[in-house]
């Protein structure tokens, strides 16, 4: 093996990104009701500035503290899920395990259109991207084991279609994304007739 091949081995990484999962859906009601007050807020302040009034200032001040509250209570029932690319060949294999659905004329379901059963593929794809979990929003927050039993209880049991479906696409993205870092684009040395 070169010494160019070891070295590329060695800093080889598969791409990972972080998925959050808000489980408590009475705090994301409540939040998304506060950003409506305060959108309805912003609309108003334009008026009441014409007019001299500073009543809006107090009421946004209120809403954004309860906001904070909120996100801080939203924050202690929230899953970061930290997702890695699969390789090529058990992703492949997945993909075949999970063969689309068709109707009754022979033609496959729009919902599987990607070329699986996404109703089987998504979750198996999702538990095979999942490598664990992290304790805070933030990229430098150390990657841990998930606990024994939450991924499945997730899945099977506790979230929308729609959160699955964001853990899903987060996991094609990686598996078939381009995570290369683009080339420099040559910039052309003649001026524009502005220039001159």
């Amino acid at each position: 093996m070169s010494n160019r091949l070891k070295l590329l081995k060695e800093k080889a990484t598969r791409p990972r990104r972080t998925v959050a999962v808000l489980l408590d859906g009475e705090v994301r009601g409540q939040i998304e009701a506060v950003e409506d007050e305060l959108d309805r807020l912003d609309g108003q302040e334009d008026n009441d500035r014409r007019l001299g009034s500073k009543s809006t200032k107090a009421q946004r001040d209120k809403l954004l503290a309860e906001l904070d509250h909120l996100r801080e209570s939203a924050a202690e029932t929230t899953v970061h899920l930290v997702l890695e690319a699969m390789q090529r060949s058990p992703y492949l294999a997945l993909i075949t395990k999970h063969k689309p659905r068709k109707d009754d004329d022979g033609r496959v379901l729009p919902q599987d259109a990607l070329g699986a059963n996404t109703d089987t593929w998504w979750p198996a794809l999702i538990r095979g991207c999942v490598i664990g979990e992290r304790k805070g929003p933030h990229a430098d927050d150390p990657v841990e084991p998930l606990e024994e039993g939450l991924l499945d209880w997730l899945l099977d049991e506790h979230a929308t279609d729609r959160q699955v479906e964001v853990l899903a696409r987060a996991a094609m993205a990686l598996c078939r994304g381009d995570d290369a870092v683009p080339l420099p684009r040559r910039r052309s040395t003649t001026g524009t007739s502005d220039s001159a």
